[in-house]
């Protein structure tokens, strides 16, 4: 009997209605490296904020899956700082390697986007909430913005026509 029940308990675990949880559905689909527990908090955040926004869910879902497998993650990396040295004579231009971050949370914002739009690193960076919702506030600037293009929505990750062309198609492999 405890079988019967382990089975049947693990089998409705497993089985949802696909075209109740599309969301969910696409990220299992995509299979990024997050628990299913997380995948599907975070389909409901999405669908939340795709419908306060008159957002498509689907192609956030595949944005971030190419960013960064549905993580939080922030891109570091090594940049040069320049800054002047002086001594009681004169100055001189120096630099150093310093480590920073360029790119926040699983859509990967830009450090410029952040800067110009005002958002809060912090909490982009510890809430997804706030993440997912300004992904969304963003695409809906970006595609008025590129509305005259193919594709209006590419232009998140770039005005170039090489690189945006090379991006959806690494978007579209996960609709």
């Amino acid at each position: 009997m405890k079988v019967l029940l382990l089975l049947l308990l693990s089998f409705s675990a497993h089985a949802f209605d696909a075209s109740k949880h599309p969301i969910y559905s696409q990220i299992v689909k995509n299979n990024p490296p997050i628990d299913k527990k997380y995948a599907m908090k975070l389909s409901n955040i999405i669908y939340k904020y795709a419908k306060k926004h008159s957002g498509d869910p689907t192609l956030a879902v595949a944005i971030a899956t190419q960013e960064t497998m549905l993580k939080n993650r922030h891109r570091r990396q090594n940049v040069i700082q320049f800054f002047e040295k002086c001594d009681e004579e004169k100055c001189s231009e120096d630099w150093k390697v310093v480590r920073g971050v360029s790119d926040v949370c699983m859509f990967q914002f830009h450090v410029n986007t952040i800067v110009n739009y005002n958002i809060d690193p912090i909490k982009l960076k510890n809430n997804i909430e706030y993440c997912v919702e300004w992904h969304f506030k963003l695409m809906k600037k970006k595609k008025k913005m590129c509305r005259k293009m193919k594709k209006p929505w590419a232009c998140y990750h770039s005005k170039n026509k090489t690189l945006r062309n090379i991006y959806i198609s690494l978007v579209e492999r996960y609709l």
